[in-house]
């Protein structure tokens, strides 16, 4: 009998540990996230920026958007006022609607948080970045629900269809939430 209850207790803390790590996973930030092979980088204003949304194909409910910003010089921009919005235009009767991104520093010079979209539909990207001392600039991108990517309509132009090298803080796929 004492042989049994002690490979019941073993099983029982064996599954108890288990769960703990499983649950524990979740609260960790993954900093070491794969990088996107290809995110375009734009100079706008004082600012070079690359911008991603994961999925990459957004969806309705929570989507995750990563800003990154470095100066003229390559260098990342940290404690810029970075503000970030998607906005569908009115329809008819329906007022637009607006859906704020969250974003907050993860490193230095990446800023990245939630974007919940309401609804399917277009939800063009508007982008206003800050800084002290080095200036501000506003960016505008087409984005829809169900179709990839991001592609820039106003406020900048593609300095490069290749992503910030490692050294330069790139757009990470897998974004902290």
């Amino acid at each position: 009998m004492n042989k049994s209850l002690m490979i019941v207790s073993g099983l029982l803390m064996i599954t108890l540990l288990g769960a703990a790590g499983y649950f524990l996973a979740d609260w960790q930030d993954d900093t070491s996230a794969p990088q996107i092979v290809s995110t375009p980088v734009y100079q706008s204003g004082p600012f070079h920026v690359a911008v991603a949304v994961e999925p990459e194909s957004p969806v309705v409910g929570e989507n995750q958007l990563q800003v990154n910003v470095q100066d003229a010089d390559g260098n990342p921009v940290s404690n810029a006022r970075i503000q970030a919005y998607g906005e569908m235009p009115a329809m008819g009767a329906m007022a637009a609607m607006r859906a704020p991104a969250d974003l907050k520093e993860v490193s230095e010079g990446v800023y990245a948080g939630p974007l919940d979209l309401e609804m399917r539909g277009e939800w063009p990207l508007t982008l206003n970045i800050s800084k002290d001392g080095i200036g501000e600039t506003r960016m505008g991108f087409d984005m829809a629900t169900g179709r990839p990517g991001l592609a820039l309509a106003s406020g900048g132009r593609l300095l490069s269809a290749e992503r910030m090298d490692s050294s330069e803080q790139p757009v990470n796929r897998n974004i902290p939430h």
